[in-house]
């Protein structure tokens, strides 16, 4: 891991912005960046080449999908996907988020995303070149979408057009 997470907030919300700029804040692994826009991201990202990036799923001018694909995945080493838009999650993961961060939330739900992103930097540093692989598995379950860790999988078993996960 870097010494200081350079860390990056695209949002089109002034308050999101600053939500996200008052947490980080407390945290002194954190070197703020700063927060944009979509239209302001891909510049700033090029130019600042963060190691962290919050990034809002909705937003008028451009979706935080289609920006990830302008700039390129591999330009930012952890994506947090940050909206209110649950609907979004499976896609996120699909794309190797670190985290899904789900609005509204509370400072123990941003601190376990911190925390996850931070774990997920300090892989990324022992072996840069390692494959990056799937970390959690998000299934819906009973209406909920759920996020299981790949670890606590003790088995998998075929049942018809279904896999059942052993937890």
């Amino acid at each position: 891991m870097p010494d200081a997470i350079r860390t990056l907030v695209v949002d089109d919300e002034p308050i999101a912005r600053r939500t996200l700029e008052l947490l980080l804040a407390q945290d002194p692994d954190i070197d703020w960046l700063g927060a944009c826009d979509a239209l302001e991201a891909e510049r700033a990202i090029a130019e600042q080449r963060p190691d962290l990036l919050f990034l809002d799923v909705q937003m008028p001018e451009l979706d935080g999908f289609s920006l990830l694909e302008r700039v390129g995945l591999e330009t930012v080493p952890a994506v947090v996907f940050v909206t209110a838009f649950p609907r979004h999650a499976l896609k996120a993961f699909d794309v190797d988020a670190v985290d899904f961060l789900l609005k509204p939330f509370d400072d123990a739900r941003f601190a376990e995303t911190l925390r996850r992103a931070k774990a997920a930097l300090v892989r990324a540093s022992l072996d840069p070149t390692a494959p990056r692989y799937t970390q959690r598995l998000v299934l819906r379950h009973s209406g909920r979408i759920r996020v299981i860790e790949v670890a606590d999988v003790d088995w998998i078993e075929a049942a018809d057009y279904y896999a059942c996960l052993h937890v």
